[in-house]
């Protein structure tokens, strides 16, 4: 059975065929108020649980989820729920549950009003990276200037202008090198996050990315001035540089850290760098590469490999 939680009070186990579990708590006073539990077939609802919850029960498929058939069935308690998750944006995570915009998509899913404000964001964004952009444009393969791209319901590209003495040289986005490209279609979900107060879940934030970048990422996220509405940045790195001093001031606290190990049976655990209780004027980098919290390669066996690499190589200089 695998088991996932989704967040502090929703998650669910299933199995290769059906839902076994699943289950929807909340804290709205610092008490834990059940709203619903569910066991294969059978449900039990709390009394804090309001609206048709029966008949959402009656149209739960045992392969389906009892939150999106209440949704479905337009049960609003459960409704802003449903939405948190659906708002999940997610970058280099396939199989996701967030969707990830194409470079076409990027712009048509602004509303009116907010796109010329998100699209000035985004230009300060490129020319902060100092990847050497001083502008871009979207254009549609169609040669129709009467309208915007996105109104016109042709597939727009995008087109990038660099530094240079001929001003009119634009470069297609998909001639860019790749830690370009990752950058542009990172930026719009990071301005789309913050505003919306949700959730961006990237694979690897350092993909390709300039330390300092990723650093300036996250920190961006930590900062309650420009995140007033206290959007979640969830990533994986392999970045040590985000636990150190070098680049200045810890850009995660420990709290925020967690980290990942394989079993005896290649399984990946997730535990807490807050297990560990490390000191407060520890340096974690150090501490994380000095093997005092797992999860790092075991380096005998890669030791033990070259010994044996270097071993056979002496062996055949001898022989000839």
């Amino acid at each position: 059975m695998f088991h996932a939680i989704l967040s502090r009070g929703y998650g669910f186990g299933v199995s290769d065929h059906r839902f076994l579990q699943e289950w929807l708590y909340a804290w709205p006073h610092g008490r834990k108020q059940v709203w619903f539990e569910r066991e294969n077939d059978s449900f039990r609802f709390g009394d804090h649980l309001k609206g048709e919850s029966k008949v959402a029960q009656s149209v739960t498929r045992p392969n389906g989820l009892f939150l999106s058939a209440a949704v479905q069935n337009r049960h609003e308690q459960l409704e802003p729920i449903f939405r948190w998750f659906r708002n999940i944006r997610c970058h280099n995570v396939p199989g996701s549950l967030g969707v990830e915009p194409t470079q076409s998509d990027m712009f048509v899913e602004y509303d009116e009003n907010e796109r010329p404000s998100r699209l000035r964001r985004f230009r300060e964004l490129l020319t902060a990276a100092d990847v050497g952009i001083v502008d871009f444009k979207v254009q549609s393969d169609v040669p129709d200037h009467r309208s915007e791209p996105w109104q016109r319901g042709a597939r727009p590209r995008v087109f990038m202008q660099h530094k240079s003495s001929t001003p009119d040289a634009w470069l297609p986005l998909e001639r860019e090198s790749h830690g370009t490209q990752q950058l542009f279609r990172l930026a719009p979900l990071i301005i789309a996050t913050l505003d919306a107060g949700a959730v961006l879940v990237v694979d690897e934030l350092e993909a390709s990315f300039h330390p300092l970048l990723a650093l300036q990422i996250v920190q961006t996220f930590n900062d309650p001035k420009r995140n007033a509405r206290k959007a979640q940045l969830v990533f994986s790195t392999h970045d040590t540089n985000l636990l150190g001093t070098m680049l200045g001031d810890p850009s995660l606290s420990r709290n925020q850290v967690w980290l990942t190990e394989k079993d005896q049976e290649g399984a990946s655990v997730l535990y807490p760098l807050s297990d560990y209780k490390p000191r407060k004027e520890e340096n974690l980098e150090r501490g994380y590469l000095q093997g005092r919290y797992g999860g790092i390669p075991f380096r005998r066996g890669l030791v033990r490999l070259r010994s044996r690499r270097a071993s056979r190589g002496t062996s055949r200089a001898t022989l000839r």
